[in-house]
């Protein structure tokens, strides 16, 4: 463990923290060693940020997002900055339909590394589960995925979302 509580704003933070929907219709069970000994470092170092991203990672991959913004919560309080805290807080409130909330994480994170595409990425989900979409937002979400990191997995990923959206939006809109 022994992460350091200092802010992450690097471009790697956290090249996996996207809202992209996975389709999961079943967690693994919490994994409640791993919990306990989380638990006892934290009561030993309670404002260690990194162990409080792994306790959030920890409920999040079982399913139990309430719990997991909960703990990455604290971690933003702690390291207001830290861009992976921001897209996993994120991501979480975006899993428990919390949009507003999810959204304001995200414009954050690119507030603090604008360079950085996952942010992006997840805003044009969330533009795009809406109701209606916002076509716009969508399109500057997953344009500006496009924009900082062109040659990324995320990018051509992010291209073809704005293609499919393109076409079905046009179908969608009068007179399109």
């Amino acid at each position: 463990m022994g992460r350091s509580s200092t802010a992450d704003t690097s471009a790697t933070a956290s090249p996996a923290v996207t809202a992209m929907p996975s389709n999961a219709s079943e967690f693994p069970p919490l994994d409640e060693a791993k919990e306990s000994e989380l638990k006892g470092q934290l009561e030993a170092e309670p404002d260690n940020v990194g162990l409080l991203r792994d306790l959030g990672k920890l409920y999040f991959d079982s399913g139990l997002y309430q719990d997991a913004v909960v703990q990455f919560d604290k971690a933003l309080q702690l390291a207001p900055d830290d861009v992976e805290v921001l897209l996993s807080l994120g991501v979480a409130e975006y899993s428990l339909n919390n949009y507003a909330a999810a959204e304001q994480h995200w414009l954050r994170a690119t507030e603090v590394a604008p360079d950085l595409p996952e942010p992006w990425y997840n805003l044009g989900f969330l533009y795009m589960a809406q109701t209606p979409p916002d076509y716009e937002g969508v399109e500057r979400a997953w344009g500006k995925v496009v924009e900082v990191a062109p040659e990324s997995e995320l990018a051509q990923t992010a291209a073809a979302h704005l293609e499919r959206f393109r076409a079905s939006s046009s179908s969608a809109t009068p007179g399109g």
